[in-house]
């Protein structure tokens, strides 16, 4: 059992520590001292007189080690107050600091014994915001950038020869850009398969490409490794997704990016 007593006074660093235990598979619970801020500075105030009496040569002489008063001032103006509401907050017991006898037993079963609703013992999940996603295939990243580069090439040309019309729609084809990400030879003969761009009326710069591109990216990024198992999309078997499905996802994103333009 760990028992963090510092630094926990922000609701951030409680959220994180939260997630570290779920992470974990280990129960956790918030313990506050209740007590006002008024009653903390009384008892820090305290501890610095009975500090600037004891001599320097004695050691141990029964006080805690107080804050500064201005240092103390900050922790009391900044102190989040748990909330049970909140999950990174729950289970929270809070023990007023002058009863002498604190939820032992409750945070016993808490902690040691945690159960559900039913009485069975209460397994901790790890949930997504706590797992850590696992690492893409080697050169995935290489691919990703070489496919949307070769999608908005087309959508560029397009441009490009229909200057001024407006709208229009680019065919693409998944197998060229198969052969684009991974140097060639990836598409099999006969299982071509092509995918629409529908442009908006307006025309898109280059720069708006550029960004709808470096969005994309980003976006899959974030959620490297675990995009093709949590959306069901088809993996290369490599851990990432296959040059094809790349290129279809990034073609759906600018369809619908266009949609709202």
């Amino acid at each position: 059992m760990v028992v963090l007593d510092s630094g926990n006074y922000i609701k951030g660093w409680r959220y994180q520590l939260h997630c570290e235990a779920k992470n974990m598979g280990t129960p956790s619970c918030v313990l506050h001292v209740g007590t006002t801020g008024e009653e903390a500075t009384a008892l820090n105030d305290k501890n610095l007189a009975q500090q600037a009496d004891t001599p320097t040569h004695i050691s141990g002489a029964g006080t805690s080690d107080p804050y500064d008063t201005q240092i103390h001032a900050e922790l009391v103006m900044r102190f989040e107050e748990p909330n049970p509401l909140a999950r990174w907050d729950s289970p929270l017991f809070t023990v007023p600091w002058s009863d002498p006898r604190p939820p032992l037993q409750r945070l016993w079963e808490e902690m040691v014994e945690p159960k559900d609703k039913d009485g069975a013992r209460r397994v901790i999940k790890p949930n997504q915001a706590a797992v850590l996603t696992p690492a893409s295939a080697p050169g995935h990243l290489y691919v990703l950038d070489r496919v949307t580069q070769a999608v908005l090439a087309k959508v560029q040309a397009y441009g490009l020869e229909h200057a001024g019309e407006g709208g229009g729609v680019v065919v693409i084809d998944l197998a060229e850009l198969a052969m684009t990400g991974s140097g060639g030879g990836e598409a099999a003969a006969g299982k071509s398969r092509k995918v629409e761009v529908h442009l908006p009326t307006n025309a898109m710069s280059v720069p708006a490409l550029q960004r709808m591109r470096r969005q994309f990216i980003a976006l899959h990024r974030q959620q490297m490794g675990g995009m093709g198992m949590v959306m069901g999309q088809l993996s290369d078997g490599r851990g990432g997704l296959s040059s094809e499905r790349l290129g279809e996802l990034f073609v759906d994103w600018l369809n619908d990016a266009f949609e709202q333009a």
